[in-house]
């Protein structure tokens, strides 16, 4: 009787210890046939996640709710453009990738990458507290993460792409203690939907589009699809 009790005690530890591990080891390294669509004038996610915010970048500056002081577009690449000069205006959209979506990044458009940077930190902080956590990765609901501290400092891996003139950068930012991986470098060309790296548990990844004429086809609270989800066209 008092090893049933036992057994009926840690059963629930053990189970969730188990899912925990499957999340971690498995899931998380799923990698999901993905059907990019065709239109060249069309923007594609390039991770799975939720869509967290998204603002005018102004004369290299980004204003937000809430931040003393706008921010400058290096804060968030934490690598200068690889060509002079930086661009100045266009969009910036934020998605937030959870630890049960898929964690590869995809190049949202053919382009040629420019530039690849990994800058490292002292130590990733923690991106979600508790409350954000459960409302982003189990209710699916955004949350306000533009100039969060762990945004700004954590290690990231900044992918700077050009199609003829216009300019785009993917910056893929470590939630926490997450390692990330590369596949492309300076001087490839990379196709829409092409897999460009993988980062482990959750993540957070910038788009950067320089150009102001553009049709976004998602909002804020809007799921998404890495590499399926049209972002928006390009006019």
């Amino acid at each position: 009787m008092r090893v049933s009790r036992t057994l009926r005690l840690l059963l629930p530890a053990a189970l969730l210890g188990a899912a925990a591990l499957f999340v971690r080891r498995v899931w998380a390294y799923r990698d999901p046939i993905r059907i990019t669509p065709r239109e060249t004038d069309v923007l594609v996610s390039p991770t799975d996640g939720v869509v967290v915010y998204l603002r005018r970048i102004e004369n290299g500056l980004i204003h937000a709710d809430g931040l003393a002081e706008p921010l400058r577009v290096q804060e968030l690449t934490h690598a200068p453009w690889p060509a002079d000069p930086a661009p100045g205006s266009g969009w910036l959209l934020g998605i937030h990738r959870g630890v049960m979506d898929a964690h590869f990044t995809y190049a949202p458009l053919e382009a040629d990458v420019t530039g690849n940077m990994h800058l490292g930190a002292r130590a990733n902080l923690r991106a979600l507290n508790l409350a954000d956590a459960v409302q982003l990765n189990a209710m699916r609901r955004p949350v306000n993460l533009l100039g969060r501290r762990y945004a700004l400092e954590n290690e990231r891996q900044t992918l700077f792409l050009q199609r003829g003139d216009l300019p785009v950068a993917v910056v893929d930012v470590a939630s926490g203690a997450s390692s990330g991986q590369t596949y492309v470098r300076a001087g490839e060309r990379v196709r829409a939907g092409q897999k460009v790296g993988f980062r482990a548990l959750g993540a957070h990844v910038d788009v950067l589009v320089f150009r102001e004429d553009v049709e976004w086809l998602v909002g804020v609270g809007d799921t998404v699809v890495g590499a399926e989800t049209p972002l928006a066209r390009l006019k």
